[in-house]
């Protein structure tokens, strides 16, 4: 997370409060967000027994996905890992379905489904016909990843040398598929995961970097 707005973050929080499986916390790890971001985000996190708030003093360095996970890791005391992004909203059994799966051999995928931008709450997407939204492809393992934590530790996380935005979550299922682990998909149209709108944020486009 940095300098999201507050609501993104409560969509999420509050889509994880409904979950049929409980045995979990969250860790977010706010990267360096301008003050009035953070002093709004802290509060709220903290309100949610499960939640805990942890700041990264990176104000002013390029966001680094790869070290504020491995941050993430560093803090994480479960034997399981799961990568979320901030901007994802689960259904209630999404957390069920990957525990189902997961195991010191497998590492756990799920497709994500886009929201437009008027539909950001679970309850609008739940009422809606959220099944011919359009969907992340197969290759695009990002949003949702859980994998045993000795494996995180065997490869050394995530390489921090990729920042901006891509490249560092490819590299990193590449190395964990070295170690022989299978890769396996919960089922998204049964426990599906929704993604945030959000503008386009791309290193492609023109102008985008200082």
């Amino acid at each position: 997370y940095r300098n999201r707005e507050k609501e993104r973050v409560k969509n999420c929080l509050d889509s994880l409060v409904m979950q049929t499986y409980r045995d979990f916390e969250v860790l977010l790890i706010d990267y360096g967000s301008d003050e009035h971001f953070s002093n709004a985000i802290k509060p709220l996190v903290e309100s949610y027994p499960f939640a805990r708030y942890y700041y990264n003093h990176t104000t002013g360095m390029p966001w680094n996905r790869a070290h504020a996970l491995n941050s993430g890791v560093r803090l994480a005391q479960n034997e399981y890992i799961l990568f979320g992004d901030i901007d994802l909203i689960y259904s209630p059994k999404v957390l069920e379905a990957l525990a189902e799966k997961a195991s010191e051999n497998t590492q756990v995928y799920s497709k994500v489904f886009f929201l437009p931008r008027e539909k950001n709450k679970l309850e609008q997407v739940v009422a809606s016909n959220w099944q011919n939204l359009p969907c992340s492809a197969e290759g695009g393992k990002g949003g949702v990843h859980l994998v045993a934590r000795k494996h995180l530790e065997e490869i050394r996380g995530y390489d921090e040398y990729y920042c901006f935005w891509g490249v560092e979550d490819r590299d990193l299922y590449g190395r964990l598929d070295q170690l022989g682990l299978e890769s396996v998909w919960t089922d998204h149209q049964l426990f599906p995961v929704f993604h945030q709108w959000h503008p386009e944020v791309s290193g492609a486009r023109k102008g985008f970097f200082p």
